[in-house]
């Protein structure tokens, strides 16, 4: 699964710092709850595991902050549900920076999952 552009998308997210992958998203403008919107595509691979195990994970990094509400949606929030919509041409997106990890934890491993180390979980 990885983030897409959308024509919607007024912002991206990380755009100039590697240790992240660029985040293109779309900011409502004056939301009271600062919502922002992303669109992510789907390998084929994954779609047929979608369509198959009905489930989707999501992680989200913290960095031992407070958990913001996430609403996971299949539907374009610009159009009605089951529609499809014609394209729009895209807004030029500005760029914003990530927290870095560090800045947050002073132990740059923190919240990193290691495929050589065993987890929490197992």
């Amino acid at each position: 699964m990885k983030p897409v552009t959308f024509p919607e998308q007024t912002v991206v997210y990380a755009a100039n710092q590697p240790e992240y992958q660029p985040l293109p998203a779309h900011r409502i403008p004056d939301s009271p709850e600062g919502e922002i919107i992303t669109c992510w595509e789907l390998s084929p691979e994954e779609a047929s595991e979608l369509i198959w195990s009905r489930r989707l994970y999501i992680r989200v990094c913290t960095f031992g902050q407070p958990l913001q509400p996430i609403l996971p949606q299949i539907e374009s929030p610009w159009e009605p549900a089951g529609s499809f919509g014609a394209e729009r041409p895209a807004p030029e997106p500005e760029t914003l920076e990530m927290p870095s990890n560090n800045a947050i934890h002073p132990d740059p491993d923190a919240g990193r999952i290691h495929p050589d180390k065993e987890t929490p979980h197992g």
